[in-house]
């Protein structure tokens, strides 16, 4: 979808030309389904994975090039990760990624449950490990809950570490405990009233 104005009624359906050519050795087509486009322009009052400069979507492989191989087939359901600088238009329904920016989705998620994955997680493994790869035996993470808050407790539970949470509120601490029921002791709220 393309305007050169503000007005929707300026608008206009167009064949991105990138999509009639033959698709290269290194990328994968995909038909986006869902799509999270965060604003760039404002930073403040935004959750982690919100200030980050990149579009994540959910959408089906609809071509995958011959250099691939088998870890993308034709219909999978997939997690992209599209820089926003690469995003071709206002509105599209198709995009060319490499491999490295493409995860098949998980199947016990919905696409509106996962369209917000990969940044978070990408977000959650740098926090943890740096770019060292060098990880600790436990750690405490402080913030709001988020879908960051989340992947990090997710990649930290994963690379089997002794994991404590300090969350806004009691809300955000019963939320977070009634989905991590092996760690309800260790998920207390930032600030304890004072009696």
């Amino acid at each position: 979808l393309c305007t050169e104005s503000q007005d929707i009624s300026d608008a206009r359906w167009e064949l991105d030309e990138r999509l009639n050519s033959a698709l290269p050795d290194d990328l994968v087509e995909v038909q986006l389904h869902k799509v999270s486009i965060s604003e760039p322009a404002s930073k403040s009052g935004l959750s982690p994975e919100a200030r980050i400069a990149a579009i994540e979507a959910v959408g089906i492989v609809r071509q995958v090039g011959s250099s691939i191989g088998s870890e993308f087939q034709v219909g999978d359901e997939v997690l992209c990760a599209i820089p926003s600088d690469a995003w071709p238009s206002a509105l599209t329904t198709h995009v060319r990624l490499p491999a490295s920016a493409i995860w098949n989705s998980p199947s016990q998620q919905s696409q509106t449950q996962s369209v917000s994955m990969p940044v978070a997680f990408a977000a959650a493994y740098t926090s943890l490990f740096g770019s060292s790869g060098a990880s600790a035996s436990s750690v405490l993470i402080v913030g709001s809950v988020s879908q960051t808050l989340r992947a990090v407790v997710d990649c930290a539970q994963a690379a089997g570490m002794q994991v404590y949470v300090a969350v806004d509120g009691e809300n955000g601490v019963n939320e977070m405990r009634s989905k991590y029921i092996r760690l309800h002791e260790r998920i207390i709220p930032i600030h304890r009233e004072l009696d």
